[in-house]
């Protein structure tokens, strides 16, 4: 394939822009953005259905598969709403001693449980928290600075990556280590995964059975869940890199930078696309990966993509 580089965002294929755009969850109806508040827009036309001020600092949202919205706060409160109604039904407050929260969250398929982190000095802890009570438990990682929760939605397990740091000859490295625990069980089991233990990671997703990890080098890993082998090609960085996606059909891997937003063709580790943006911080493919949702600090677009193979 000839790789195919446009560096401006072409007016042509903007179907339409929004506003706060931080991070962004979508359904099949509607998508949410988080800023200074929770704004929800219909996912066809663009347009603002609702725009939910309850809460401070919202930080990262997800839709339940009956009808309701959470919204995470920076500092770990769950802001429930029914979308029906769109009203506030319920508002869940984090583990005493939590410090913040910076990290995405995922819904068990039930809707019964919120999985997350929950970071309590000095270290970050698996959290399960039944979402109609806020009941949760809390599960130890080993020592772990951080936390990541990644879903495998279609076999219903969580795959857990954790950071730690480790000293050798007085060097600190940070190391992260992958779990992973199938749902629903009836005693909680988190099982470490055989993957390579990996320095300093950025951005991590999942998808047909294969992690894509970027640290702070300009190298993407594609990592098989089952054997821990692995592949890498380059990529390039222009800035700060926020987020990475895989398209759902997994061809392609979207790296979300505060300059640029850049698209890759998987099978041949190429770069086809290049987007200009200001201040970015999120991409990501819906719409069976027909469209891209680019958030910016200031604004959030919706463009229609061309280069579906």
């Amino acid at each position: 394939m000839v790789e195919v580089i446009i560096e401006i965002m072409d007016k042509k294929d903007i179907i339409y822009t929004f506003k706060k755009s931080y991070d962004i969850a979508y359904n099949n109806d509607y998508f949410c953005c988080v800023g200074g508040s929770a704004n929800i827009y219909d996912v066809i036309s663009g347009e603002l259905i609702v725009n939910f001020k309850d809460m401070k600092q919202p930080n990262f949202s997800d839709f339940t598969s009956d009808n309701r919205l959470i919204v995470k706060t920076a500092k770990g409160y769950y802001f429930i709403y029914d979308l029906m109604s769109q009203t506030l039904i319920n508002k869940l407050s984090p583990p005493k001693g939590v410090l913040g929260s910076i990290a995405k969250f995922a819904v068990t398929p039930d809707n019964k449980f919120i999985i997350d982190s929950a970071y309590i000095f000095p270290f970050s802890q698996l959290m399960i928290m039944e979402i109609e009570t806020g009941k949760y438990t809390l599960y130890d990682l080993k020592g772990a600075k951080t936390c990541t929760v990644l879903h495998n939605e279609s076999k219903s397990i969580f795959y857990i990556v954790t950071g730690r740091n480790e000293t050798v000859s007085d060097y600190a490295t940070h190391y992260e280590d992958f779990y992973s625990f199938a749902y629903p069980y009836h005693e909680f089991d988190l099982q470490k995964m055989p993957i390579p233990r990996y320095k300093n990671i950025s951005n991590i997703d999942y998808n047909l059975e294969k992690f894509a990890i970027n640290g702070y080098k300009d190298v993407i890993s594609i990592c098989d869940v089952k054997t821990g082998e692995e592949e890498q090609f380059c990529c390039v960085k222009d800035g700060v890199l926020y987020h990475l996606k895989w398209s759902k059909n997994g061809k392609y891997i979207v790296l979300a930078e505060s300059r640029k937003i850049h698209v890759y063709y998987v099978e041949t580790k190429t770069r086809i696309k290049t987007y200009d943006v200001n201040c970015g911080c999120f991409a990501e493919f819906y719409d069976n990966d027909t469209k891209l949702l680019i958030g910016t600090w200031k604004k959030g677009y919706c463009i229609d993509i061309d280069f579906v193979f």
